[in-house]
């Protein structure tokens, strides 16, 4: 694809799968970036690998990982409702968070937080984007693993929330932060 000249290139990529990893994660975007510097008008659209019923997928979910919406009024593709816990097992070292890149893309684009709207909002109120970058490369600094991630902020918000609605803030922060260049993969061997 990348020796042709296209007018316009879409991509529909999705996120969380089963096997997901913060590195895999960071490599699908790092790959899209390639082609937005290709001449072509260059767009993507993300969506949230979704348990529906009926599917092979549902029915082997709890075994892979965590839903984070018990009613079907979530289970859309748009929407972060399931959690595999390949990403949630996946190692931090190595990468860093930017907490000024991540706060002035926040400025432009806003995340939406809506399973657990009203518990993110909490998290907000308490974990600002400059202190969320804090934990996450003290964590990563520590050869920490995204659940340590998860683990600190709940610890953090006095275990006053449920852990369903730190995956939601978690996982969303960090796809964003990716997708937005904010976060880096610092190795002698780049990943790509």
């Amino acid at each position: 694809m990348s020796e042709k000249e296209f007018e316009m290139i879409e991509f529909l990529i999705m996120c969380f799968y089963d096997g997901e990893t913060m590195k895999t994660l960071f490599e699908t975007y790092e790959s899209l970036k390639k082609y937005k510097k290709k001449k072509s008008l260059f767009i993507y659209s993300r969506y949230f690998a979704t348990p529906f019923l009926g599917t092979k997928f549902n029915e082997n979910l709890c075994e892979k990982g965590v839903i984070l919406s018990n009613n079907l009024e979530y289970k859309h593709a748009i929407f972060l409702n399931f959690i595999p816990y390949s990403f949630l097992n996946s190692s931090l070292e190595n990468f860093r968070v930017n907490g000024k890149t991540l706060s002035i893309q926040l400025l432009f684009s806003q995340i939406d937080y809506v399973i657990h709207k009203n518990e993110v909002a909490t998290l907000l109120d308490k974990i600002n984007t400059e202190k969320f970058a804090k934990i996450f490369n003290e964590v990563a600094e520590n050869r920490g693993i995204i659940q340590d991630l998860c683990d600190r902020i709940l610890c953090i918000n006095n275990y006053t929330c449920c852990l369903e609605s730190i995956y939601e803030y978690v996982g969303r922060m960090i796809e964003f932060a990716v997708a937005k260049g904010a976060i880096k993969y610092k190795n002698e061997n780049p990943i790509l």
